[in-house]
């Protein structure tokens, strides 16, 4: 898989310019609210760069990297209501790379997730709870799997119309005001796809998942993660951090240790990217190291596959892969 299969350059580099001008429009002035680290609490971060206004800090404890001081909570709610990178990416942006996503990201996903070794159950005896369930494309794919119950929670109208219109279960909801008795209570499945990067307080966003699971029920999420090399390698050049979307970017460390306090077990950390040399392939120039660049240079197509494929078992790859059991 190459990035421009789901990320076609045109179209991503115009989501990614109308995401600068809405910085500038909701997010002028100064931000106030200092926020810690997602993981440890006393933890303020050190300054590592600052990208379209926004202030990006890294913990010192586990490396996690966060967007502090931030603006208001309204701002970001006015933003995601009105700003126009928003709209391009549900209008345009993923009505054209739907298809593409569905064979390369959802499918590979629903088959990962079918057979993984965390499961103590067959798929099928298992209730799905989708949060963040936006077009409703793993739910579709899930729910041909046959599991017990497939459920999403998803707070934005339009996007939970497009879901029942699909035929799927929808809680028009933020998962913070979800109660146990409104899902199935059969043994659960609580998937979450590349929404703890954008979230206000990732925090609290795990705690409300631990409120509505019990004993032996799973989590299994991905988001973006600093301990990703091409994150690493090109630090504010890098097209994942994208303010005002992306706000948290938890390491492999600071994701074992925040889900370790929260009483979870049987953990399971993986980064099973297979994007991150085509990603720094493309953005040669923004690089400064020497070393990588001298890599990208002169390893063949076969020895940068392989290198991929390195990074990606060692957990230095930028997609990460939660697991997790009470």
């Amino acid at each position: 898989m190459k990035e421009n299969d789901i990320r076609p350059d045109k179209i991503f580099n115009k989501y990614l310019k109308l995401a600068e001008n809405d910085c500038n429009k909701f997010f002028f002035g100064n931000s106030k609210v200092k926020v810690s680290c997602p993981v440890h609490k006393d933890s303020n971060g050190e300054e590592l760069f600052v990208k379209n206004g926004f202030n990006y800090r890294k913990c010192k404890f586990c490396d996690s990297i966060f967007v502090s001081p931030r603006h208001n909570i309204k701002n970001y709610e006015n933003f995601y209501l009105n700003g126009e990178s928003v709209k391009f990416w549900s209008q345009e942006f993923y009505k054209k790379t739907e298809e593409a996503r569905r064979e390369k990201l959802w499918k590979p996903k629903v088959e990962e997730l079918c057979s993984s070794e965390i499961l103590d159950l067959p798929i099928q005896e298992y209730s799905i709870i989708d949060i963040g369930g936006g077009y409703g494309v793993f739910a579709e794919l899930i729910k041909q799997k046959n599991p017990n119950n497939v459920l999403v929670v998803e707070p934005n109208r339009e996007l939970a119309q497009v879901c029942k219109k699909k035929g799927i279960n929808v809680i028009q909801k933020f998962s913070n005001e979800l109660k146990l008795d409104e899902l199935p209570s059969g043994p659960k499945i609580i998937t979450s796809f590349e929404l703890f990067e954008h979230l206000y307080n990732p925090y609290e966003f795990i705690e409300s998942l631990r409120n509505i699971m019990k004993t032996g029920d799973i989590l299994y999420l991905t988001t973006l993660t600093s301990s990703g090399i091409d994150i690493k390698v090109l630090k504010e050049k890098s097209k994942a951090i994208t303010p005002p979307h992306h706000i948290n970017f938890i390491s492999v460390k600071g994701a074992y240790e925040l889900l370790k306090n929260f009483g979870f077990g049987d953990i399971k950390i993986s980064t099973p990217g297979k994007l991150d040399i085509d990603i720094l392939k493309k953005q040669k120039n923004d690089i400064k190291d020497d070393i990588v660049t001298s890599i990208l240079n002169n390893f063949d197509e076969d020895s940068l596959e392989k290198l991929q494929k390195l990074i990606s078992t060692n957990n230095m790859s930028s997609h990460l892969l939660i697991k997790a059991k009470l």
